[in-house]
Formats: structure tokens, C-alpha cells, sequence
């Protein structure tokens, strides 16, 4: 990460220099990215935090968007689920008014997981019905298959052991229909072993 670190301190330094502000934005988010996977969570949030005012202060609502996903997520790993949803909330409603179906899929499923982690499984089976919904238009099959099971095992919390069971089986359909491969199909076998304890 050092390298990394080094490189996007260097371009961001430039940008600032020529006024480059999406740029700005852009290698911020980058560098709060790399300080997050080291470990340095305040840092982390005062880069996200600085690509977020810029963003602002400059119109980029898309780059906006990305820095509220990232200090969500931060939120999330620091166990406050508040603070998450309602920067995810945030990031959704841009990637929304920017049409961008791909990224308003992900905050979706990011939703769903905050859900799913504090036992709220209505709330997180509509949020993946929801990116469902996208990634049955847009792709990628992956993605998709991951959701699908995502879904299947919070119907199964629930007890709707029917329901999860037609869409852990949708998922197995994509997944051989897009020849995902053996890592994706160990995870589905799985899945299925699971689910098959829950019937007994």
C-alpha cells in the first residue's frame, strides 16, 4: 500500500495545483480507501470527508456519491448502522438523480446487509429485491447471483423457507446459464446444504 499511497498523495498534490477538482475528489477517495485497508480509520474518513466537500462545493454529484459510500461503509465497520444508512440514503438518492442504475445497485445491497446485520429482514429482503430488479437488466450475472443468494438466506431467517428456496434455486439456474465456475458453485452447494437443515 505504500507505493499506492505515495503515488495518489503525488497526484493529488498536482491537482490541487492545476485545479484539477474531480481529480481532487477522485485521488482523496483513493487515498481514504488506502488508509482504510490499513487500518487508519480517522485518517480514512478525513480523506472521504475532503473528496466529499469538494465534490459538493464543485457539482460532481457522482463523485459525491462515492465518498458517501465510503464513509458509510466506514460507519458500518465501526458498528454505526445510523450513521450508514443515512449515508447510504444520501449516496442512493445521487446515483438515483444521476440515473446511474449500476452504482444505486450496490448501495442497495450495501442497505441490505446494514439490515440483515441488525435483524430488520423485511426491510433487507425489499432492499435486495430492489437491486435485483437492476441487475436483472444490467448485469453482471456474478453480482447478481450473489444478491440471489444474499436474498435466499434472509428469507430463510425469516422462515420463509419456500421462498428461499425458488430464489437459491434462480440463483443455480444463473449461475450455469453464466458459467460462473467452480468457486461460485461451491458457494451455492453450500447454500443448498444449509437451506436443507432448515427444511428439517
Amino acid at each position: 500500500y505504500g507505493a499506492a499511497k505515495r503515488q495518489y498523495r503525488q497526484a493529488l498534490a498536482l491537482r490541487r495545483e492545476i485545479g484539477d477538482y474531480r481529480g481532487v475528489a477522485a485521488d482523496a477517495n483513493n487515498l481514504g480507501l488506502v488508509a482504510s485497508a490499513t487500518g487508519d480509520a480517522a485518517e480514512a474518513r478525513q480523506l472521504h470527508l475532503e473528496a466529499l466537500v469538494t465534490a459538493r462545493e464543485h457539482g460532481f454529484d457522482d463523485a459525491a456519491a462515492a465518498a458517501l459510500v465510503n464513509l458509510g461503509a466506514l460507519a458500518a465497520a465501526h458498528g454505526d448502522d445510523r450513521s450508514a444508512a443515512k449515508l447510504y440514503g444520501q449516496a442512493l438518492a445521487l446515483d438515483r438523480k444521476l440515473g446511474d442504475a449500476a452504482a444505486e445497485a450496490v448501495v442497495l445491497r450495501d442497505l441490505a446487509l446494514l439490515d440483515s446485520g441488525a435483524g430488520n429482514y423485511p426491510a433487507a429482503a425489499d432492499h435486495y429485491r430492489s437491486a435485483l430488479a437492476i441487475l436483472e437488466r444490467t448485469g453482471p450475472a456474478q453480482t447478481a447471483v450473489g444478491v440471489r443468494l444474499d436474498l435466499s438466506q434472509v428469507l430463510a431467517a425469516m422462515g420463509a423457507l419456500d421462498h428461499a428456496d425458488r430464489e437459491l434455486s434462480a440463483a443455480e439456474q444463473l449461475a450455469r446459464r453464466a458459467e460462473l465456475g467452480p468457486a461460485v458453485d461451491g458457494r451455492l452447494r453450500v447454500a443448498r446444504g444449509d437451506l436443507a437443515l432448515e427444511f428439517n
